[in-house]
């Protein structure tokens, strides 16, 4: 489900996508096409908006690697390149399923394809590092965490930014001189 919202700072409106679970896990057994079909769903949807951000809820896997459940192989970037996201936050339950080697091969492909990326990384410090990004003559910080604490990144381990309300507050304060418009971008919820 996609929420446009357009937000008005002085003088200029910039307006934002934003979308849940973007998990593109078995695209690869569907018929040919069916991905380039949903990418041309997506881009539809981004080319209305400024900033358009989505959890990327999945795994990309490098040849021969044989894990099967939420993932896809990253040779199917250039299909996922067509959905014209911006950003694609990482801080959810799924994109650790495979482990740390796996998650950061996910954000250095999906930084190879230009797309940026927040949420997650190689520690905890690189984890819950806001994103910044530049729209329409605006600065967007943007803040990605999840309750998946789990798949929590310390300080020797790769993984995903904990839901926290001090870390939270902490990195607004540190935002809020340095950008126009601050999103915290939540991964939390009561499954089923």
């Amino acid at each position: 489900m996609a929420n446009q919202q357009p937000v008005s700072q002085g003088d200029s409106n910039l307006s934002l996508g934003f979308v849940g679970d973007f998990c593109l896990s078995g695209q690869q057994k569907n018929t040919p096409g069916a991905l380039d079909s949903l990418m041309q769903c997506c881009n539809s949807l981004n080319e209305n908006v400024d900033l358009s951000l989505a959890n990327f809820e999945c795994s990309l896997i490098p040849p021969n690697h044989k894990a099967t459940s939420m993932v896809l192989p990253d040779s199917f970037k250039q299909q996922i390149q067509q959905s014209h996201f911006d950003v694609f936050c990482l801080a959810n339950n799924h994109i650790k399923d495979h482990g740390g080697h796996i998650l950061m091969h996910t954000i250095s492909s999906l930084a190879d394809s230009q797309f940026k990326t927040v949420g997650a990384g190689k520690d905890l410090s690189a984890a819950q590092t806001p994103l910044i990004v530049h729209k329409k003559g605006k600065d967007i910080g943007i803040i990605n965490v999840t309750d998946a604490t789990h798949y929590q990144a310390n300080a020797q381990t790769a993984g995903v930014a904990p839901l926290c309300k001090k870390q939270i507050s902490k990195s607004i304060n540190q935002l809020k001189d340095q950008v126009d418009l601050i999103v915290v971008v939540l991964h939390a919820d009561l499954e089923f």
